[in-house]
């Protein structure tokens, strides 16, 4: 397994300094990063969510939750509920359902980062299905992505 193809065309594009770590088929985030031996700080969750009527990503530490309250308040809308896998589906349609990039930026979709992945100088996270996953400096992640940084997951 590799990762989807216009994340790869993306990185290589930009001249991206990027790792592909390999793992049996893992489906939640802690059991990735075990697998990987990865801190589970530094291994990066994706949650779609729809802010009102704007689909958003919100990337947390594997062992933390998306706190809605908190996400709600940090991106000013009134109302914000998870997405279906019917949706992720739709949204992106070149990923395992689960295994999303937390680069929105490429669906068009905003991204929001809990600031305690700020505190790693990596970051490693699933690359588009549920056997590879990418490693690369925190710093060339905001580069690509230009993430809003808030605080809004809590530790589960």
């Amino acid at each position: 397994m590799s990762i989807t193809p216009r994340l790869q065309s993306y990185l290589n594009q930009n001249q991206m300094t990027y790792g592909v770590m390999e793992h049996a088929p893992r489906y939640t985030a802690m059991e990735i990063a075990q697998a990987l031996h990865v801190p589970g700080n530094e291994f990066a969750k994706v949650v779609v969510a729809r802010a009102d009527e704007q689909y958003i990503m919100a990337v947390v530490p594997a062992p933390c939750k998306v706190d809605l309250g908190a996400l709600s308040r940090a991106t000013s809308a009134k109302r914000v509920e998870l997405a279906s896998e019917q949706e992720m589906s739709r949204l992106f349609p070149d990923c395992e359902v689960g295994a999303e990039p937390p680069f929105g930026n490429l669906y068009g979709i905003p991204v929001w980062v809990d600031s305690r992945l700020t505190e790693d100088e990596h970051i490693v996270f699933e690359a588009g299905n549920h056997q590879a996953a990418l490693r690369m400096k925190f710093i060339d992640f905001v580069k690509a992505v230009r993430p809003h940084v808030m605080v809004f997951g809590r530790v589960a």
